[in-house]
């Protein structure tokens, strides 16, 4: 009964955060790249959390039973972070707070169970000096999660032409392979647990994308495409995640899920990496 309460819990923040998105204007593909990548946290053991880059803290109140620290150097993300927070209470012994923060000069003195850095190393110049930084706060065993922009992802869209764009995003300096997320992290004293795709093109919600266009002039209702993208999201559950974890490499996102090697096992592959 407890399990049941728990999981009805965590789907009525799903619904509150598809909301707060929608509002928000983002892609649904956000949504579900905040869905799953809690998922994958709420599974970790470790209660403290630091999400760096953590925008307006969606998927922030997703994480269950872990006290979130969210940081992020735009000052008007975290005023509407706080925002949010006010209307979306976190969930069951959650605890969550922002402040504005440089992932280069990083305000803390104590270290984090788990670290989130998702959608940020693409708009570094040096990626390899963040993903330091964020080890020099984690603890021995802890988990660095990277979200990053697949560099091989299959829109649909771009096998009919109708998208060309190189990038994801126009502010992005580079966007990642798996083979180049792991030459990111090869030389740093951490160990590869997992790598996840995520997210596989969807045509019902690219056909939705296209009516929502089209209605723009007559200014759609939110609630209206909250209804239709989550009943579309309960088919994309349903039905194409298989697909997902077959193409994972074809996602619009790469999740590695890496785990600091603590302290002995630090000086073992190091001795090894000498010899």
């Amino acid at each position: 009964m407890v399990h049941k309460w728990k999981n009805e819990m965590i789907e009525i923040h799903q619904d509150d955060v598809l909301l707060e998105s929608l509002k928000h204007n983002y892609a649904i593909w956000h949504f579900i790249r905040y869905q799953r990548t809690a998922n994958i946290v709420n599974e970790i053991d470790g209660r403290h959390v630091l999400d760096t880059g953590c925008g307006i803290g969606l998927q922030d109140f997703l994480l269950m039973n872990k006290t979130v620290i969210g940081i992020d150097l735009n000052l008007e993300n975290v005023k509407e972070a706080k925002r949010v927070g006010r209307l979306i209470e976190p969930t069951e012994n959650a605890v969550c707070s922002f402040l504005v923060a440089d992932l280069n000069f990083l305000p803390f003195r104590k270290t984090f169970d788990i670290i989130l850095c998702t959608e940020v190393l693409e708009h570094l110049k040096d990626d390899k000096r963040a993903v330091d930084a964020l080890l020099s706060l984690l603890k021995d065993n802890g988990f660095l999660l990277l979200s990053l922009p697949n560099s091989r992802r299959l829109p649909i869209g771009r096998l009919f032409g109708l998208t060309r764009r190189r990038y994801m995003h126009p502010l992005h300096l580079r966007e990642y392979t798996i083979s180049d997320a792991c030459k990111v992290v090869k030389n740093f004293c951490v160990r590869i647990e997992k790598i996840y795709g995520i997210y596989l093109d969807f045509p019902p919600f690219i056909v939705a994308r296209a009516l929502f266009k089209i209605l723009k002039t007559r200014r759609p209702l939110v609630p209206f495409r909250y209804h239709i993208y989550n009943e579309l999201n309960g088919l994309y559950t349903r039905l194409w995640l298989p697909l997902e974890r077959l193409f994972y490499r074809r996602a619009f996102y790469i999740v590695l899920v890496l785990r600091k090697l603590p302290t002995n096992e630090r000086t073992y592959l190091l001795r090894n990496q000498n010899s």
